[in-house]
């Protein structure tokens, strides 16, 4: 198989019969391919790292954006330095910006780890990732664990692109979607209604939506190949952002915690996803994305 990308030293290549990832410890740890070989031809399942695209990235110790970088927790002020200059607000958390260390390794699996000592984040704590193929499926174990004295506020996710086709199809449910400001931070929860009722195509409009009451599961299908893709998040990504801003690719967020969630804690609001740890505890889910096709008969 041949996709454009090189396995290097920077690399980790986890292979599984006809399927295999390349994963970036250095940069993100991140996964920047995840590819099958199909009736000759290469299917890319996550979109590939490159033209806008970082690769699929771990969100820790926060998923999304703390307005101004700045939050109140316990009658401390917690500013963070500004880590997507020029946007003014904190995005994402420290992991997708960070070197991680290979733990273990094998044909088709790989821990990686990232530990933080308390700086402008004033908790120290270790994240690990555990990316793993069995067959044609990828699973992404993400865990952060509390290594400070007090109790840490968290918020996790993972931040996976797809690649975008005129017909790609998206379908999933959701009770909820947050009404934005016009930088991206929530002003009012909503009933969803019917909105994934039919499934939407990303390509026909521009996404930037955050929900929640969401059943972890995503459905993609790319019906000009036949193949479609299931993303199965455990339950602690409770809420989905979906974003589609007019390139190739499309994401489907599976995250905890909504835009400046942190703030909204502070305030005493409801419905954040903001979960505080104890010292010692730690916080674990899982990501699925299981291949196949759309139609069976077909495939091969």
């Amino acid at each position: 198989m041949n996709s454009g990308w090189n396995t290097d030293a920077d690399l980790v290549e986890l292979k599984s019969g006809v399927t295999r990832v390349l994963v970036d410890p250095v940069m993100g740890g991140s996964v920047v391919c995840y590819e099958s070989e199909r009736r000759g031809q290469v299917q890319p399942w996550l979109q590939p790292r490159g033209e806008g695209c970082p690769g699929t990235f771990p969100l820790v110790p926060f998923a999304s954006r703390i307005r101004n970088g700045e939050f109140q927790y316990k009658g401390q002020t917690v500013r963070l330095v500004a880590n997507n200059i020029p946007e003014r607000h904190a995005i994402h958390g420290h992991g997708w910006q960070s070197e991680w260390t290979v733990m273990r390794q094998t044909k088709t699996l790989v821990e990686l780890e990232f530990e933080y000592i308390a700086r402008d984040w004033p908790w120290s704590y270790v994240a690990r990732q555990i990316i793993q193929l069995q067959d044609t499926v990828l699973e992404i174990w993400i865990e952060v664990a509390n290594r400070h004295l007090d109790a840490m506020p968290v918020g996790f996710g993972i931040h996976p692109y797809f690649p975008l086709t005129q017909e790609c199809r998206m379908d999933t449910q959701v009770s909820h979607e947050w009404l934005l400001d016009e930088e991206l931070m929530p002003k009012r929860r909503i009933v969803c209604g019917d909105r994934f009722a039919t499934g939407i195509k990303p390509a026909k409009e521009r996404l930037d939506n955050v929900y929640d009451g969401w059943d972890g599961v995503v459905r993609i299908e790319w019906p000009e190949t036949n193949h479609c893709l299931t993303m199965t998040a455990d339950s602690v990504f409770g809420r989905l952002v979906a974003y589609s801003p007019g390139q190739n690719y499309f994401c489907a967020e599976p995250i905890s915690n909504i835009p400046d969630a942190f703030n909204m804690m502070s305030r005493g609001e409801k419905n954040h996803g903001v979960i505080v740890i104890e010292p010692g505890q730690q916080l674990r889910g899982c990501v699925r994305f299981s291949p196949g096709s759309i139609d069976p008969s077909e495939s091969s």
